[in-house]
């Protein structure tokens, strides 16, 4: 399936994704592989419970259509506050979903559908080849610790529902024809899971977006993600807290999330004698806030890859980050500091950073060409292609060899 044969059959894709609201990297990922994979002469269509008009313009701007199952967002981040009421919506998405596949299905020689909470439920209803790109499997379900409950009764209740949240997901996930992951670690948490073995595809990101300017460092140092504790962004204010006030770089945390969550945090660096802006930017805003920073800092709780990582990487700004899960493959000694996940040795790396201008140029040049070689949005898109070649190519071998041979039995 490549462009330098125009007689090579191309695939008719379906790629599912659950919001398309904000511009995070998830979503962002979702957009540029459908993009790549039109350009490659792919014909794609977009299949999404809610969409902002932004998003539909890009998208239809590169000759991708758009279905829009007008599930408004709105309601759910209400809805979201409850696990109960989650699982409650469950079946609704589920029957939009089959509806749609009983409808189009046929249109289509490939589903791909990426990681989000509700997009797994389309797996079962598709009888088309699926390749299902795992970010992670839902961590409130299968992590220790990520759910905080306020008593004792609300933690009974929650059991339950996760027990039978759990039996879906794994019922939806085993229907997947393949299973994609961001890195090793993420492909071994799929194995302990479900029991099934994925590939992996790291991401990677627009070098020629996430680049070095010419904007002054401030003594400064950033935090990427949403304002949820898996973040570990308190863990960040605590290190920080470490540093002698005359040394102490402010925190700028770069994501969005709910007030409550917002306010611990403000909270918490006024305790600590924190300097604290949290904004919600748009990914130029992020090439400014790379730039502008001395370093970024990533305590993700066993983050599974780490996209903030290599955006850093890419504009030059020297990494420090716990020493787990996905970061261990993304970043490396050459290219930025790793710590045990402990509050003063995180902050004394920090300090090496902003003392040492020297060995922060030497990080930053290191991380950029890390990302050159590795964790290119071209090496991510061609690796992405291949696996979907590779699912095609075996089912309608598969079928051109199991399907009865007319002319022979006649």
């Amino acid at each position: 399936m490549k462009n330098s044969n125009n007689n090579e059959r191309k695939s008719r894709i379906l790629s599912v994704y659950n919001f398309l609201e904000e511009r995070r990297g998830a979503q962002v990922t979702f957009i540029n592989s459908a993009i790549f994979l039109r350009n490659q002469g792919h014909k794609v269509d977009v299949l999404v419970l809610s969409i902002s008009k932004s998003f539909k313009d890009e998208l239809e701007s590169q000759g991708i259509s758009v279905f829009d199952l007008r599930f408004k967002p709105g309601l759910l981040k209400v809805l979201f506050l409850n696990m109960l009421i989650k699982l409650c919506v469950n079946p609704v998405v589920f029957i939009k979903y089959r509806n749609f596949v009983k409808k189009h299905e046929r249109c289509y020689d490939l589903a791909l559908v990426q990681h989000s909470y509700f997009t797994p439920l389309i797996l079962p209803s598709l009888t088309i080849p699926s390749v299902y790109f795992c970010h992670e499997p839902p961590r409130a379900f299968y992590e220790p610790n990520v759910i905080n409950y306020n008593s004792g009764l609300s933690k009974i209740i929650n059991f339950f529902i996760i027990f039978i949240e759990k039996i879906i997901d794994k019922w939806c996930v085993k229907s997947s024809s393949l299973i994609l992951a961001n890195s090793e670690y993420t492909r071994e948490f799929i194995y302990r899971v479900y029991g099934l073995f994925a590939e992996t595809c790291y991401l990677g990101v627009n070098i020629n977006h996430f680049k070095p300017t010419s904007i002054n460092k401030e003594t400064m140092v950033l935090s990427v993600g949403a304002l949820e504790r898996t973040k570990a962004h308190d863990f960040i204010l605590r290190s920080l807290s470490t540093i002698p006030v005359n040394k102490r770089p402010s925190l700028t945390i770069a994501g969005s999330g709910p007030f409550r969550e917002r306010q611990r945090l403000s909270d918490m660096a006024k305790r600590t004698g924190v300097k604290l802006n949290i904004l919600s930017v748009d990914s130029e805003g992020m090439v400014s806030l790379y730039n502008q920073a001395k370093a970024t800092l990533i305590a993700g709780i066993m983050e599974p890859f780490g996209l903030a990582a290599i955006e850093s990487m890419a504009c030059q700004t020297p990494v420090v980050a716990v020493k787990e899960a996905g970061l261990r493959e993304t970043i490396d000694e050459s290219c930025g500091i790793f710590t045990n996940r402990d509050e003063h040795e995180f902050g004394r790396a920090v300090i090496d950073i902003i003392e040492n201008p020297q060995l922060a140029n030497i990080l930053g040049s290191n991380g950029r060409k890390r990302v050159i070689e590795r964790f290119t949005w071209y090496e991510l898109a061609e690796n992405f292609e291949k696996k979907i070649e590779s699912i095609l190519f075996k089912h309608f071998d598969y079928k051109r060899n199991t399907e009865p041979n007319i002319m022979a039995t006649g």
